[in-house]
């Protein structure tokens, strides 16, 4: 909870730092670059624009393997031993984005404020099971644990939820009739909620092992990037934009592994806390816009194809010690992982 008010914190102070300076300055009826601008809107004292958009994602995630099925054959007095991973494969998910922005306080500053929150969650079941004599393997159980090759069946869950907001100011650069370029810089706070468990047992489910791992991570940062706007017709714009972030924040994580057989349970469990963690990505997007107007109010509808990652997110460690005693936290590292999601984006804005 401190994490979070912490957070919380620094995103308020930045938000106030960048609402004291000049606002967004958007493509409206006063702007300069737009060859659509109605000369009878009065605009010149600013305006907002809201929005939201639709989002159809895949989640693309390292070192999701949770288990592996292992064969073995002789031949010609050679033993081979085959293994084969098995690994959660996310689906594609929907999700939300919503935002906010302002116009020019005064005419022709070309700068703009805009803020703005992304919301989606992603959820994956899956189940092995050993064919022929065949067997399976832990790929996160603990290695310290006295298990024997008897795994035949399995199931894991993957749940993960991502949030991230900004804080931005922009300015416009026009080049030409049909041509602008927007630089913008401002601050982003990235969420990242993730559960990853898994059950392996042996066929008379007298022997089962178990893993739970939850993570949560949650910092802010600075995000610049640019856009870029071609006016194809006079209502139909091409729009791309790339962005880089650095964050700074906090992770808290934990993992239980238990193994039972003949009765008898052991259990390892294990914290992390990290109070400073950096956390880079970037993201691009690009896609067309129409804009028409309603009632009086300017309106667009847009569609496009988006892309982000994010690097040095934490993963569940993998333990390689040979015993639960003076071996036990012998592991790899918690923050290994890239997360990243792509797909596509369909919205709508109002001006007025």
């Amino acid at each position: 909870m401190k994490k979070w008010k912490s957070n919380l914190t620094k995103a308020a102070v930045s938000l106030c730092l960048l609402a004291a300076a000049p606002n967004l300055a958007q493509a409206g009826s006063c702007d300069p670059c737009d060859p659509c601008a109605n000369p009878c809107d009065m605009c010149c004292f600013g305006g907002f624009d809201i929005g939201a958009d639709f989002l159809w994602w895949k989640p693309c995630v390292d070192s999701l393997d949770w288990v592996a099925e292992r064969s073995s054959s002789t031949s010609g007095g050679t033993t081979t031993v085959a293994v084969d991973y098995k690994n959660v494969c996310p689906k594609w998910e929907p999700g939300f984005r919503v935002w906010i922005g302002k116009d020019d306080l005064i005419c022709d500053c070309d700068f703009s404020f805009y803020a703005s929150y992304t919301w989606i969650n992603t959820k994956e079941n899956e189940t092995a099971t050993a064919t022929d004599s065949n067997t399976l393997v832990s790929t996160l159980l603990h290695s310290g644990f006295s298990t024997s090759d008897s795994f035949t069946s399995g199931s894991t869950a993957w749940d993960t939820t991502y949030q991230t907001f900004d804080v931005l100011m922009a300015h416009k650069c026009c080049c030409g009739d049909c041509f602008e370029f927007v630089p913008f810089f401002g601050v982003e706070g990235l969420f990242i909620n993730q559960s990853f468990n898994t059950t392996l047992h042996n066929s008379a489910e007298t022997i089962v092992g178990t893993t739970h791992f939850d993570s949560d991570y949650s910092g802010v940062g600075l995000k610049a990037g640019t856009g870029y706007e071609w006016q194809v017709t006079d209502c139909i714009r091409l729009f791309s934009k790339a962005s880089g972030s650095i964050v700074v924040g906090d992770q808290d994580g934990k993992g239980t592994y238990t193994y039972t057989a003949s009765s008898t349970t052991t259990e390892v469990v294990y914290a992390d806390s990290d109070c400073c963690e950096i956390v880079p990505g970037y993201h691009v997007a690009a896609g067309f816009v129409y804009d028409t107007c309603m009632c009086g109010m300017d309106m667009s509808f847009h569609i496009g194809y988006e892309f982000l990652k994010w690097y040095n997110v934490t993963n569940p460690r993998v333990f390689v010690g040979d015993n639960t005693t003076s071996e036990v936290a012998l592991s790899t590292s918690p923050t290994t992982t890239t997360f990243g999601w792509h797909g596509l984006m369909v919205g709508m804005d109002l001006s007025f």
